[in-house]
């Protein structure tokens, strides 16, 4: 019996794990634009990814880890913009060659049973992968959907429609979900915080110097103004005093204007509050970005949806669910989910991304993680590790493995020459020593589709990028976990500049795969 394994997931000990971004892996296109690279679809498919399954069995991998397929937004090249779970968008089967156009239609309750062209080259894809000994592990997005999905778009528009509580719309709310939801300032990111004060601050700054410009103005014309006072002192007066009177008059209209609406407020709604402006918002949303709706998965009807749509791509023969934003549900839908699934598919492992670290600001999205914990990680830095860990062992009987932030975390530290190899080494052994006799995946990474690259983060030496991955595939003492290999590093691939801190800077990381064959074989293997 393993240490850290149970034993129905036994198959997926020491497992390496090759991530396919499948709008950039196979079949893309040779030539595109900035704009395409940065939001649009470059016609990578499953249909062309069979085909590179040989190349990556020949590295040695027995899993892979695919990006979400289902029917996405016309931007949602990565499949993180869902408009219908229950099948594959034709893009991700087929790429520009495709044969089909059929979408389904999620409103239809029979939608999920059909079965459509672009499902049977999952299906496909999901064989070939079998033949060759190969697992395949899916991800979906479990917390929350596109605007245009047609359950938000039916909720969004009728307060009577049965998908309204499907989502978490705040003029539905009672007084008490209302006020545990916003807090007010109390768990707000002090950081957040901080650079706001900045901001005011650099706002005074700059106002500042406006004034002292039109000051030294004033001194250089100062002659030149004292004549023209003196010609037109007369004429000048009463026009100010005309427009005083006129400033006040409209001064006491707005006023007027302003008690009258809050009068009506007060009477409308006099004890519920109005939120922050932090928290300005009609629904709740994925870090408040209101193009992606929050689902109240806690709701059984669509808890019950979600649950029937992973068991669809089970039937199909997934091995494996990737879970993104677990930690938007609750700990009590994981739980959920998980015993209702295991019950027909023992041997399936669901792996949850939990990274709780900057969250503090989405404080009211987070349905697993207390407040609390949350305001311990605001940095995603080494100081953190032993908060994450403990939220970790929170997920351990409602999640079968975890991505491993905190190893990830320890090896940028070493890349970016912050400790040495020991510390390093030693810092990953104290890790695992938390999780000493607890069945709970610990699946180790260095980047991925949300990082940015192993080798810029090694700056784009190659030899210290090789003793990074000399740790990823190291075998430490009583642990048997997984690993995951990002696409195109074993090709060398980097970037020109961080993904962080400009919108759609992630497709940085998210290049087309080079196939160069330049690549680090013998290590590998």
């Amino acid at each position: 019996m393993s240490d850290t394994i149970k034993d129905e997931f036994s198959w997926i000990s020491n497992g390496r794990i090759y991530q396919i971004f499948i709008d950039r892996f196979a079949g893309t296109k040779k030539s595109y634009t900035e704009n395409e690279l940065r939001k649009g679809f470059l016609n990578g498919n499953l249909k062309s990814a069979i085909e590179k399954l040989d190349y990556i069995k020949s590295l040695n991998f027995n899993i892979i880890w695919i990006t979400p397929f289902f029917v996405n937004h016309k931007e949602g090249y990565h499949g993180y913009h869902t408009e219908n779970f229950n099948h594959v968008d034709p893009r991700f089967a087929y790429g520009e060659n495709i044969e089909d156009f059929n979408t389904g239609n999620p409103l239809n309750d029979n939608d999920l049973d059909l079965i459509t062209k672009s499902d049977e080259v999952l299906i496909n894809f999901i064989q070939e992968c079998h033949k060759r000994d190969i697992k395949v592990m899916m991800d979906i997005v479990i917390n929350h959907v596109y605007e245009t999905h047609p359950f938000f778009i039916d909720a969004y528009k009728n307060k009577n429609s049965k998908y309204r509580k499907w989502f978490y719309f705040v003029e539905d709310m009672s007084e008490e979900e209302y006020q545990q939801l916003f807090p007010m300032d109390e768990f707000l990111d002090e950081k957040i915080i901080e650079d706001n004060k900045k901001e005011e601050n650099k706002k005074e700054e700059i106002k500042n110097e406006e004034i002292n410009e039109e000051e030294i103005k004033k001194k250089d014309n100062k002659k030149e103004e004292i004549k023209k006072e003196e010609n037109k002192k007369e004429e000048n007066k009463k026009e100010e005093n005309k427009k005083e009177e006129n400033k006040k008059e409209e001064i006491n209209k707005e006023e007027n204007k302003k008690e009258e609406i809050n009068n009506k407020n007060k009477e409308q709604n006099p004890q519920n509050p109005k939120p922050k402006k932090e928290y300005c918002l009609k629904y709740l949303s994925f870090m408040h970005l209101g193009f992606l709706p929050k689902l109240n998965l806690d709701n059984n009807e669509c808890g019950t949806y979600m649950i029937k749509v992973i068991k669809k791509y089970l039937k199909l023969g997934i091995d494996s669910v990737r879970v993104d934003h677990a930690i938007g549900a609750s700990l009590q839908f994981l739980k959920r989910m998980t015993s209702e699934i295991h019950k027909d598919f023992p041997s399936v492992p669901f792996i949850g991304e939990v990274p709780p670290c900057t969250l503090i600001k989405y404080a009211e999205t987070i349905k697993s993680i207390p407040k609390e914990k949350l305001k311990l990680v605001i940095k995603e830095n080494l100081n953190s590790i032993p908060y994450v860990s403990e939220i970790f062992l929170d997920f351990e009987n409602y999640l079968d493995g975890l991505l491993d932030f905190n190893f990830k975390n320890i090896v940028k530290a070493f890349t970016l020459n912050e400790i040495s190899f020991d510390i390093c080494i030693k810092m990953i052994e104290k890790h695992y020593s938390i999780f000493k006799g607890r069945k709970l995946i610990l699946v180790k990474f260095l980047d991925s589709h949300d990082e940015d690259r192993l080798l810029f983060n090694c700056h784009n030496d190659r030899n210290l990028m090789k003793i990074a991955l000399d740790i990823l595939f190291r075998k430490f003492e009583g642990r048997n976990d997984p690993l995951i290999f990002y696409y195109g590093t074993e090709d060398f691939m980097s970037q020109s500049k961080t993904t962080m801190h400009e919108d759609y800077g992630d497709f940085r990381t998210r290049q087309p795969m080079n196939f160069s064959f330049e690549y680090m074989k013998n290590l590998l293997k």
